[in-house]
Order: C-alpha cells, then sequence, then structure tokens
C-alpha cells in the first residue's frame, strides 16, 4: 500500500490578495462616481428643459392672447399706443363698452391686459418677467390696421444659476378685422 503523506496548505488558492482587492474597489468606486455624475447631469438637463418650457408656454400664450385681442378690436388708438420701444403699450377700441379699452402694457416684469380702464389681468406665470415688449404700427393708412408684436421672456433667475437661464423672443403680427368693414 502506498501512502501519501497528508499535507497542510497554510495558504488558500481561492482568496484574494490586497492588491486585487484595492483594484476592486477602485473600479466599483469609479464606477459608483460616473453613474451619480450622470444623475446629476440628467436632473440639471430636467431643470434646464422646465425653465425653457415656462418661457415658451408663456411667450406663446400671450402673444396668441393678444394676437387675439388685436382681430376682435374694432380699432386702433394709435394716439393711446406706445409704438417701436421695448417698453410698448397697445390700446384697442371696440364696440363693447366693458371692453373698451382694451389695453396691454408691462408693469412690474409682468404682461398684462387691462379692459375699460378697470379689469386688470397679468398675462405672464411668477416664475418669469417680461423684459421686452415691441408694437411696431404696420398700418397702411385707409386700407388695413396691422400690429406687429415682439415679446421677449426671460425665466427669473435671482441668484444667477445657469440652468435656469433661459429666455427667448416671440414675434407675430395681426390685422384689426374692423366689423363694420366686413360686407
Amino acid at each position: 500500500m502506498n501512502l501519501k503523506p497528508i499535507t497542510y496548505n497554510l495558504k488558500p488558492n481561492d482568496g484574494f490578495t490586497l492588491i486585487e482587492t484595492l483594484i476592486y474597489g477602485l473600479l466599483v468606486s469609479g464606477m459608483i462616481l460616473i453613474s451619480i455624475i450622470f444623475s446629476l447631469e440628467v436632473s440639471e438637463g430636467s431643470q434646464r428643459a422646465r425653465a425653457y418650457q415656462e418661457v415658451q408656454h408663456n411667450a406663446r400664450m400671450a402673444v396668441a392672447r393678444i394676437v387675439q385681442e388685436i382681430r376682435a378690436a374694432n380699432d386702433l388708438n394709435a394716439s393711446d399706443s406706445i409704438f417701436g420701444t421695448s417698453s410698448g403699450r397697445l390700446s384697442l377700441a371696440h364696440d363693447d363698452a366693458g371692453n373698451n379699452p382694451t389695453i396691454f402694457d408691462v408693469s412690474g416684469e409682468a404682461l398684462r391686459i387691462s379692459r375699460a380702464g378697470v379689469a386688470t389681468t397679468t398675462l405672464t406665470s411668477d416664475l418669469v418677467r417680461v423684459t421686452g415688449l415691441t408694437f411696431t404700427n404696420l398700418s397702411v393708412s385707409n386700407r388695413t390696421k396691422n400690429i406687429r408684436i415682439s415679446l421677449t421672456v426671460e425665466h427669473l433667475n435671482p441668484d444667477n444659476i445657469s440652468i435656469y437661464a433661459a429666455s427667448t423672443t416671440m414675434e407675430s403680427s395681426a390685422v384689426i378685422r374692423n366689423k363694420s368693414d366686413l360686407p
């Protein structure tokens, strides 16, 4: 009978060395760091998109409302309007006494509409400010009464954080459709 002596292995082969453990730890730490940075970038992009959407929505809705009111008006109160400046004012005449005059202007960085000199409504949200409202009279005498609107809106950014820096300028034009001129 052939007996083999029993040997004891004092160093097991199925463990990790200190260097291997450090390398694996660094790899795992690197992957965690990359995933955290990626998550922060996605979050920042989402906040930037929300700020831009807020600015776009406010500008779009305000310009659409101004165009709607111009088309519904009967005449333009040119003497009460301010054309060609970034702090413009537009005064529209209506047959309805409850809407006469309808005035668009900027007050405290908010776009507002007032009807008959008493009812004032803010058209923009508290999250944005209007930095420019320019009306241009493109009317052809005794033919059409055409008004161009240029509205610049910025997202409020009191702490000057770059992700909230969103701004847009919307332009449109509309013709007063005097109902008495229609057949």
